[in-house]
């Protein structure tokens, strides 16, 4: 894990705990998002915030990319 994100994912985690439980999957899922993929952005983006950022709109395309091709 790149270091620069992990206090960023340290405050989403924080966050996540002041949701709803309804909303504790989803925020789950975002952080999951940046798990994965942050590293490799990050290394390309300076901004750890930017580069999490990316990271779950990359998700969020994929998924409804793919949405899309199973309607």
């Amino acid at each position: 894990m790149t270091t620069d994100l992990a206090p960023l994912l340290v405050r989403w985690r924080r966050f996540r705990r002041a949701l709803n439980v309804d909303d504790h999957a989803a925020m789950d899922r975002l952080i999951a998002a940046v798990e994965a993929r942050g590293p490799a952005l990050a290394r390309v983006i300076d901004d750890p915030l930017e580069a999490a950022i990316v990271a779950v709109l990359i998700e969020l395309v994929q998924g409804a990319d793919r949405r899309a091709a199973g309607a």
